[in-house]
């Protein structure tokens, strides 16, 4: 059970990301059961561009940003394993807004 935010960050539908977050319909600090919230989908997953990834960041407290999954990854790890052309915006993205490695915590 993945939250529709998860979904939507997960598949890149900015769109919906958006409207979920405008119309309040939108938890930024829930955790799927691995402890994994929309940014760390979206981190691991987005290969298009780094709007839904800003769009996230700007909305979610440092805490979600930091947030540690059910392995002890960060949002900011599973950049590290998003293999594809626009990995290191990510990672850029990320560490402007304060994410951390989950060495670095």
């Amino acid at each position: 059970g993945w939250t529709p935010l998860v979904e939507a960050a997960r598949y890149e539908h900015y769109d919906v990301v958006k409207y979920l977050i405008e119309q309040g319909e939108a938890d930024l600090d829930i955790a799927d059961s691995g402890g994994g919230n929309a940014l760390h989908y979206a981190a691991w997953r987005n290969k298009k561009n780094t709007e839904l990834i800003e769009l996230l960041l700007t909305n979610m407290s440092l805490n979600s940003i930091n947030k540690k999954d059910s392995v002890g990854w960060t949002p900011l790890d599973c950049a590290y394993f998003n293999n594809n052309p626009i990995q290191q915006a990510i990672i850029d993205l990320t560490r402007s807004k304060g994410g951390k490695r989950s060495s670095e915590l």
